[in-house]
């Protein structure tokens, strides 16, 4: 199965890692990520301290997505 960063647009891709410098996503953030890419809505539960990261990355696909900017 394609990684749900490599769906991601390239410039969606050259942010991420020029932002975060992330060259890959969390399992969460796979998961959540094939499920918005794919229309889909989701609720993400993080095990983790780092909650905002994820909030701020469902915000990014969400606005990339629809061709806004968060």
């Amino acid at each position: 199965m394609t990684s749900a960063f490599a769906r991601f647009p390239p410039r969606l891709q050259a942010a991420i890692v020029s932002n975060l410098g992330w060259s890959s996503l969390r399992p969460v953030q796979e998961l959540a990520g094939h499920t918005l890419l794919d229309g889909n809505n989701a609720i993400v539960l993080a095990p983790t301290a780092s909650w905002w990261q994820n909030g701020s990355f469902c915000i990014s696909i969400i606005s990339n997505a629809n061709g806004t900017r968060a």
